[in-house]
């Protein structure tokens, strides 16, 4: 037994005559899921503040610390972050993560950091940003 299959009609396009599937209803469609995505679907809350998983940090703070990771363990003058230890230097820069200035205490076990380590090969982090828990 032979199955048919059912095919919309094809348009033909005036200036080449080559028959074309009709793609308007698709563009229209693409065309709302974008402007929705823009506008803001959830009630007006732009789709931007939905994809934020952290606040945003001030530039200024974020200049500059290339490296990140978890604190494993600490001491007054060592910090070990993911198992490697850095000496902090005597003028910390330490930040949170809204960017305001914090004391060194605030830097905890298990807390998720970015820093910057000094460039003179010393091993000395000269600024450090700590995600606070909230």
């Amino acid at each position: 037994m032979k199955t048919a299959f059912i095919q919309r009609p094809r348009k033909r396009d005036g200036a080449t005559g080559i028959k074309r599937a009709g793609t308007t209803r698709g563009l229209v469609v693409c065309y709302v899921a974008v402007t929705v995505s823009i506008v803001g679907g959830y009630g007006g809350i732009p789709p931007i503040a939905l994809a934020q998983t952290r606040p945003m940090v001030m530039a200024g703070v974020m200049a500059g610390l290339t490296e990140r990771g978890i604190v494993t363990d600490l001491s007054e003058q060592t910090i070990v972050i993911d198992g490697r230890a850095y000496e902090v230097d005597q003028h910390v820069e330490v930040f949170d993560d809204e960017g305001h200035q914090v004391d060194l205490s605030a830097v905890t076990r298990s807390a998720e950091v970015r820093f910057r380590v000094k460039r003179d090969n010393t091993h000395k982090i000269d600024k450090i940003m700590v995600y606070l828990a909230r």
